[in-house]
Order: C-alpha cells, then structure tokens, then sequence
C-alpha cells in the first residue's frame, strides 16, 4: 500500500498561513482560549455535541504550534491499523482534535472539499472527523476502529517542538 501526502491545491487555501513545504501546513492556537471558542472560531456548520474539550480538547496556557500534513491512501478501503502504520512509517504523529480545528480555522475549505480524520485522541471509541456538510463543513465522531474510503485524508502531525 502506498502512501500519498497531499500538497495543497491552491484553489482550496482559505487561510491566512501558507503551506511551508510539499504539503506542510503550519498552524497555531492557544490553549489558554477553550477548545469550544476554538472549535466557534472554525466556524463549522454542524458540531457533534460530543465533541467538548472534556472530551477532546487540550487545555493549558500559551500558544501550540503545529506542523501537519494530510495522509491519504490509494486503496479503496483502509483500516485504522493501516492508517496508523503510514503514518509511522513518514515519522510522523496522528493529529489531535486541537491540529484538526486549527487547520480547518486557517484553511476553511479543506473541510469543505474532503473529510479529515485526527485519529490522535478517541473518545469512547470514537474519533473527530471534518468533512463536506451541505455546501459547508462540519465537526463530527466516527468509529476509530472502523474502515475509511479512499477520500478521507488523516492528519498526521510533527513531533512537537
């Protein structure tokens, strides 16, 4: 299997931080802010009520900085496992809810074109996943042990500094 990193289109940057490198894309949020007005300043049109930084958020002080890079495969079906396993093997992380906010607040259209999964952090069994909703984007729950198709792109992040 074959894994395939993303460089951005530029019909799809929405943002204000340009990508850094082939499919790179640094981000910054503050965890002194909570991750509800993080999630607020996305700007989703839908958001599970599941989704609270109880669940998922990290809290603390100071700013977070993030390189992150989309992961995609070219198989028609791919499990957690194998998405796991590829994002390993590119000496990389799987993204936290936080990154995947942070990216869709910088780059609003990524969401809007294609569902990005942040398998980093799971809640009770279910992990954050941004994606296409009516002409908008929305911040919903899947199944972590489940399949994925061949659109979904996993955010996979740098270790960070």
């Amino acid at each position: 299997m074959r894994v395939v990193i993303l460089a951005a289109l530029v019909a799809y940057q929405g943002g204000s931080m340009a990508p850094t490198g082939k499919g790179v894309y640094e981000v910054e949020y503050d965890l002194g802010r909570s991750f509800e007005d993080r999630v607020k300043e996305a700007d989703f049109a839908y958001v599970d009520p599941n989704i609270t930084g109880a669940n998922f958020g990290r809290e603390g002080c100071g700013t977070e900085w993030a390189a992150l890079e989309m992961v995609r495969f070219e198989s028609d079906i791919v499990t957690t496992d194998e998405a796991l396993a590829g994002i390993k093997r590119r000496g990389l992380r799987p993204a936290e809810p936080d990154e995947l906010v942070a990216l869709v607040r910088a780059y609003p259209k990524f969401a809007k074109a294609f569902p990005i999964a942040a398998l980093g952090k799971a809640w009770r069994g279910r992990v954050v996943l941004a994606g296409p909703y009516r002409g908008d984007s929305k911040l919903d729950l899947e199944y972590e042990r489940g399949e994925w198709t061949i659109g979904v792109r996993f955010l996979a992040a740098k270790e960070r500094r």
